[in-house]
C-alpha cells in the first residue's frame, strides 16, 4: 500500500517535461529553486569559464545553451564531446558534478550514467551529495530505489559508482561517465574509461556519449596535465570553476 501510493505521487511525464529549463536563465532558476544551489555564473579570472557554464555544457545536448536538434550515435568523434574540468581544490567540482548527474537523471528518462572517482572514498562523496539532492520534497519522489552505491529513478535514470578497476570500467556501456578527481586515476584505468560511453535517446533527449575528466591538477605530468596538453589547453586554464 504504501509502495503503490508512492507511485501514484510522482510527478508525470508532462509535468516534468513541462519543467525542463530550455535555455540558460531558466537552468540557472531551476539549479538555485529546485536544488538550492547557487551557481556563479561570470569567472573570477580572466580567460576561465565560470562554474555554471560546465552545468550549461553538461545539461544541453548540443553546442552550449540549446537541445539537441538530431540524434547522435556511437563515439563518432565528430559528434561527441567530452568535458575537462579544471580548478582548485575546495571549488565545489564535486558538488557541481552531482547537480550535473541529478539534471541529466530528471530530465533525460532512461539515462544511464556511471561515477568513477579517484577512489571509492571520492566517488562516495559525489554520491552522498546525490542521495542528500533526492531528499528534497518534489525529487524524494521521483527515487524508485537507493544505496550506497546506486539510485534509480522511476523513469528509469539510473546513477552507480564504480570500483577503480579496469575490469568495472569495461564492463560498462553508459552514456555519461563522470571522472572525479582524475589525477588521482592509474594509466589503465583512463584508458579504459575512452571506452565505455555511447551515444543513444533518453525521452526526447538526444544524449551524446561522454567522458567528462573532472579534477585538480596536482602531479607534473600526471593524467590532469597530459590531457589539458592534448586538448589545447595546456597549463593556463580549461573549464576551470574555481
Amino acid at each position: 500500500m504504501k509502495s503503490n501510493t508512492l507511485v501514484k505521487s510522482v510527478p508525470s511525464v508532462q509535468q516534468l517535461e513541462a519543467m525542463r529549463p530550455r535555455n540558460a536563465d531558466r537552468l540557472h532558476r531551476l539549479v538555485e529553486n529546485l536544488l538550492q544551489v547557487r551557481v556563479v555564473r561570470q569567472a573570477v579570472v580572466p580567460g576561465n569559464d565560470a562554474p555554471f557554464d560546465y552545468l550549461c555544457a553538461a545539461f544541453f545536448e548540443s553546442d552550449w545553451g540549446g537541445d539537441a536538434g538530431h540524434a547522435v550515435k556511437g563515439n563518432d568523434d565528430r559528434s561527441r564531446r567530452d568535458l575537462i574540468v579544471w580548478a582548485n581544490r575546495g571549488g565545489g567540482k564535486t558538488l557541481l558534478g552531482a547537480v550535473a548527474t541529478v539534471l541529466d537523471m530528471v530530465f533525460k528518462p532512461g539515462i544511464e550514467i556511471r561515477i568513477l572517482g579517484g577512489s571509492l572514498k571520492q566517488s562516495s562523496k559525489m554520491h552522498e551529495y546525490l542521495r542528500q539532492m533526492f531528499e528534497r520534497p518534489l525529487l524524494r519522489r521521483l527515487v524508485a530505489a537507493s544505496s550506497e552505491r546506486e539510485l534509480v529513478l522511476f523513469n528509469r535514470s539510473r546513477v552507480r559508482l564504480l570500483a577503480q578497476s579496469s575490469r568495472s570500467v569495461r564492463g560498462e556501456h553508459v552514456h555519461k561517465l563522470r571522472c572525479d578527481e582524475l589525477d588521482e586515476f592509474h594509466d589503465p584505468i583512463w584508458k579504459a574509461a575512452q571506452l565505455v560511453t555511447q551515444s543513444g535517446m533518453c525521452g526526447p533527449v538526444a544524449v551524446r556519449g561522454t567522458v567528462e575528466a573532472i579534477s585538480t591538477m596536482h602531479r607534473r605530468f600526471g593524467p590532469m596535465s597530459r590531457l589539458l596538453d592534448q586538448a589545447g589547453g595546456g597549463t593556463g586554464g580549461t573549464g576551470g570553476t574555481g
